[in-house]
């Protein structure tokens, strides 16, 4: 009896042990996403703190507005790196009240890195760059004059993928690319991305406020969607203003046990302008969930809204 409960002992250690690592690797694990995955709209001038080079420290990110031109500098260990773009797309865009940059780390080569992706627009234009560290200076691995970008496979057991393509037209079109051994190389998938007609149908629905409020379409949203975040397009066809799509970014944020994506995040960007031209046109960001419904075959839709500040 004796030995039976010493043995029963060990075993609750054990467990404990057990748990105590688990929770362990659980922290750092949220941690790591904190510290790599970061989205920020961007002032004029901003800061942003964050290891880019994988040294463990903190580099500080600087980005600021001269002549209405955006230049992007990184301060680590009292050397200073520029973000050089380029020469195919040979800037980092201009500043606009209703398109101001973003700025967004994660890391698609799964080297605990995170590269940094930059959205903004010059003259009309969109302009997309995706810097990476390789060792010795940052690179721009990629750019585009697309004016949607985004990251699938970013958390599961899958190699990440970087999505960019472009609104238009009234829907979207998307290439699939993978980042590798320092190359952006375009890849052949094989599905077509889950959601893109529920986020390019919420886009033209969006364009017809504030007149077309009344006309909600029916294959945008989930049966599930509440009153509440449905307001919050009410609440914009009240401002009496017409809405233009500007750009967006996407990524998945919730996976299956075979690590297929189960949800997805947009953020849809518009350039709002009065129709009485009164005052200037500003930006309005909306945050879009989609899932999966219980519909026939299981379409993803948008169920959840919020407005981004």
């Amino acid at each position: 009896m004796k030995l039976r409960v010493l043995f029963l002992k060990k075993v609750h250690i054990f467990y404990f042990i057990l748990a105590v690592l688990s929770l362990l690797f659980l922290i750092l694990f949220l941690n790591y996403d904190k510290k790599t995955d970061v989205f920020a709209i961007v002032d004029e001038k901003t800061i942003i703190k964050s290891d880019l080079n994988g040294d463990g420290k903190e580099e500080i990110l600087y980005i600021n507005n001269e002549n209405d031109k955006y230049y992007l500098q990184i301060s680590s260990d009292n050397k200073s790196y520029t973000l050089v773009p380029d020469d195919k797309l040979a800037t980092m865009g201009q500043y606009y009240p209703y398109f101001p940059m973003k700025i967004n780390l994660i890391d698609v080569n799964r080297d605990k890195i995170p590269e940094i992706f930059v959205q903004s627009m010059e003259k009309g234009q969109c302009i997309q760059h995706i810097f990476y560290w390789n060792g010795s200076e940052f690179i721009d691995s990629f750019c585009s004059s697309n004016n949607i970008i985004g990251v699938i496979d970013s958390k599961s057991n899958r190699t990440p993928k970087i999505v960019s393509g472009n609104y238009n037209n009234n829907s979207i079109s998307l290439a699939y690319y993978m980042h590798l051994n320092g190359n952006v190389e375009k890849i052949t998938a094989s599905d077509d991305l889950p959601g893109k007609e529920a986020v390019s149908g919420f886009i033209n629905y969006i364009h017809s406020l504030p007149g077309g409020e009344a006309y909600k379409p029916n294959n945008v949203f989930s049966p599930n969607i509440s009153v509440k975040d449905l307001n919050i397009i009410s609440k914009m066809a009240v401002e009496n203003k017409i809405y233009k799509f500007t750009d967006a970014y996407f990524v998945d944020t919730k996976f299956n046990s075979n690590g297929i994506a189960s949800e997805y995040k947009w953020i849809i960007n518009f350039k709002a302008s009065p129709i009485s031209a009164s005052s200037n046109s500003e930006r309005k960001s909306i945050i879009l969930y989609l899932r999966k419904t219980t519909e026939a075959n299981n379409p993803f839709k948008i169920a959840s809204i919020e407005e981004k500040k």
